[in-house]
């Protein structure tokens, strides 16, 4: 399944870097790349990985979760 996410306050290369890492951390996660300019993750993972689990990973380390884009 590919599945992209909205994702909230990153301002910088580092929030890019920290957000990539939190989700490819989700168990079933195969590929990530996240995008500073759109503010969106594009996650391409197993089909059992719910944006429940994306959601959480990301609020974990502080970012907002605004949704499927």
């Amino acid at each position: 399944m590919k599945t992209k996410v909205k994702i909230e306050g990153m301002s910088c290369d580092s929030c890019v870097l920290a957000a990539t890492q939190a989700l490819e951390g989700v168990a079933g996660v195969d590929e990530v790349k996240v995008d500073l300019a759109s503010g969106t993750g594009t996650v391409k993972a197993a089909d059992e990985v719910k944006p429940e689990q994306l959601q959480a990973a990301l609020e974990e380390i502080g970012f907002g979760y605004g949704g499927l884009a």
